[in-house]
């Protein structure tokens, strides 16, 4: 058993009892379904899926990835988890960001941003081979609403950045990124 011991600030002290942890090996992992993405894309048997966002709404579970949004139902997926829809989002704008200097790995367009914008959209942005857009995406069919939009100041350049989006209210989107392509701070509301 594990014990931990906390001290407040009034020099009260605490002591809790927390079950055993039961760590599993990496063979006894094989026993569970996993998720490795399209094994047929050549750049994810390359380079690995890389996943970027996870989101789970009611009993679906959103993966947004490099070039790539799956829905996963969690009801019917116990021994094999297979995707119910997936939406291919690939850049057009490769050579442009090798000419700035990028490694060709780095030009895709990892999904940064996957908020639901009400019950039946979702909003999503890439990095775009480091021009960000984003996009509107019906939850039901994963079908692109509207038009694309730009995604400076909603999306990060690079996939290793880190961000934080939701939709506060219904209009009014609230996005805290690193941006720019030499990674300045930046606030979007």
């Amino acid at each position: 058993m594990l014990r931990f011991g906390c001290a407040i600030s009034f020099c009260v002290k605490c002591t809790e009892t927390f079950p055993s942890l039961h760590l599993l090996t990496h063979a006894a992992t094989y026993l569970y379904p996993s998720f490795q993405g399209l094994m047929s894309d050549n750049d994810t048997i390359r380079l690995g899926l890389d996943f970027q966002r996870m989101l789970r709404i009611n009993h679906m579970l959103y993966i947004a990835a490099r070039d790539h949004v799956f829905a996963i139902n969690l009801g019917t997926s116990s021994e094999q988890i297979i995707p119910q829809q997936k939406l291919t989002w690939k850049t057009k704008d490769v050579a442009k960001c090798t000419v700035r200097g990028k490694n060709s790995d780095e030009c895709y367009n990892y999904i940064k941003v996957l908020v639901p914008r009400n019950d039946e959209t979702l909003f999503a942005c890439g990095t775009n081979a480091f021009n960000p857009t984003c996009r509107n995406y019906k939850m039901s069919t994963l079908e692109q609403e509207g038009e694309e939009v730009v995604g400076q100041a909603r999306c990060p350049f690079e996939s290793r950045q880190s961000n934080v989006g939701l939709f506060a209210g219904q209009k009014r989107k609230v996005t805290i990124t690193f941006n720019g392509f030499l990674s300045k701070e930046a606030f979007k509301e």
